[in-house]
């Protein structure tokens, strides 16, 4: 019987240890649910983790924005349909025309934060004030986001 405590301690150490040390327990599974006629879909991504404050905005046609606020002054943004600009609209407009055009945009403002927004389908996914250290962490939370 000893011998299996052993054994067992010895894994859940094991378990512990690769998981502290894994690039996974960085990020967190967060999902945006829209309907789409009459059912329910969703998008998932993986939302790179530290204290955030969660919040929507919703409107007129199925208008919807999800905002994830971190405690460095960060945020991360998922909308769908909606009319009202969204925290990165006023730099969008700032670049040349024939940027405007394109579907994803970054880029740095005056303060040496990085934004960038991507906009496919309906949707518009991005982030603001990201600070260098964390900035691969928000761009991996986009090119994790996954139509369900």
């Amino acid at each position: 019987m000893r011998h299996w405590l052993t054994i067992i301690n010895g894994l859940w150490i094991s378990l512990l240890l690769s998981a502290a040390c894994s690039p996974v327990n960085d990020i967190g599974k967060k999902r945006f649910i829209y309907n789409l006629g009459d059912k329910e879909h969703k998008l998932v991504f993986a939302l790179p983790k530290g204290r955030s404050e969660e919040k929507y905005r919703v409107g007129a046609g199925e208008a919807k924005e999800q905002f994830y606020y971190f405690g460095d002054g960060s945020v991360f943004y998922v909308a769908r349909h909606i009319t009202w600009p969204t925290v990165n609209k006023f730099r969008i407009e700032a670049l040349p025309p024939k940027e405007q055009n394109a579907s994803s945009f970054t880029g740095k403002d005056s303060d040496g934060l990085y934004w960038k927004e991507i906009q496919f389908e309906e949707f518009k996914v991005g982030y603001a004030y990201v600070n260098a250290e964390r900035v691969g962490r928000f761009n991996d939370a986009l090119s994790s986001v996954k139509i369900r």
